[in-house]
């Protein structure tokens, strides 16, 4: 069974679930879970744009709440199917038709230990690294520099480290240097056991610099 119509079997009493194409069981799935999802399932996070519940076999539900969530939606299932990645994202599962809810891979929350363990870095030096890696991308002047940071993770590169590689790279590949605030922070980043063993992966990963610019300022 897919698991949109697992999810489907969880209003079984509120709707009809005979043969429906795509587009009814999305709208209808939305529409219950607009009414439903916080009895229905366990509130794991949230913001402005969207909530986050958990959903089964380690698996979440994004559910937007507005145009902004909407357009973060699209972004994370833009990336969180690219097979490029697949590594460097909590993967994603199930769209629906216009992004009103996603089905992703659930992660869990990282601690700076933790973190340090898996990736083989201090989590400060990782996260004041980004922040001045996105500047540095963009082109823009600024005056934020860690020495310490710079060097440590430099030389993390230079080893070939994976976790840092990545990171850096997706930055770079996929033109988030605007928008590396968010990939600074700890909440960003997740750890999920995947079949070659723990990894680190991005679990909010749907702002980019025109979503920014147009539902955030």
């Amino acid at each position: 069974m897919s698991l949109v119509h697992i999810l489907l079997e969880q209003f079984a009493d509120d709707v009809d679930l005979k043969e429906l194409n795509k587009i009814d069981q999305d709208r209808i799935i939305y529409a219950q879970l607009k009414r439903k999802a916080h009895k229905k399932f366990r509130r794991l996070s949230g913001g402005t744009g969207r909530d986050v519940y958990n959903f089964k076999d380690n698996k979440v539900i994004k559910l937007a709440k507005n145009d902004k969530g909407l357009a973060q939606n699209e972004q994370e299932y833009m990336l969180g199917t690219d097979t490029f990645i697949d590594d460097v994202v909590a993967n994603v599962f199930y769209g629906s038709e216009n992004f009103s809810f996603l089905i992703s891979e659930k992660a869990e929350p990282i601690k700076s230990a933790e973190f340090e363990r898996v990736a083989g870095v201090k989590w400060n030096h990782f996260a004041n690294y980004m922040h001045w890696w996105g500047i540095h991308l963009t082109g823009k002047k600024h005056h934020f520099k860690d020495e310490e940071a710079i060097k440590a993770i430099d030389d993390a590169l230079n080893e070939g480290n994976e976790t840092v590689v990545k990171f850096t790279n997706f930055v770079a590949n996929y033109d988030m240097g605007d928008v590396v605030g968010d990939l600074a922070r700890k909440s960003s980043y997740g750890l999920v056991q995947r079949d070659y063993g723990e990894d680190i992966v991005l679990i909010d990963y749907g702002l980019t610099k025109e979503i920014y610019e147009k539902h955030y300022k």
